[in-house]
């Protein structure tokens, strides 16, 4: 028999996922990671939610100006990691639209990342 999480378990897990699910990935449509930032230094991504919220929620904006989104790139996914390089995907979001592109440098890609601790069906 399982034994479910208390509410303060939960929050407790959501809390950690916060401050240690620190990279965000945002991969293109074939799969292959375009670029990776860390949540915690650049301001083109942050947590906008805290423990206490179900979900978490990771907002992402970046730019085809930005010297690390290639023009033209088609996006598809997001991936949560605990490192900088490599690793394991800890939590992977793919786009409810299914892919948004960024055609020109005058281009902003916005992505809302959620993280459901517990997961609720």
């Amino acid at each position: 028999m399982t034994t479910p999480h208390t509410a303060a378990g939960d929050e407790d897990i959501r809390a950690y996922i916060e401050e240690n699910w620190t990279y965000v990935a945002l991969v293109d449509d074939e799969g292959a990671e375009v670029t990776r930032l860390d949540i915690e230094e650049d301001s083109r991504a942050e947590f906008v939610s805290d423990a206490a919220d179900n979900p978490l929620t990771i907002e992402v904006s970046v730019e085809g100006s930005d010297d690390d989104i290639p023009v033209p790139t088609t996006f598809a996914r997001s991936e949560l990691f605990k490192v900088d390089t490599d690793g394991d995907e800890l939590s992977g979001d793919d786009f409810a639209e299914g892919t948004a592109e960024i055609a020109s440098e005058n281009d902003t890609l916005q992505v809302t990342h959620d993280i459901e601790q517990p997961v609720i069906e």
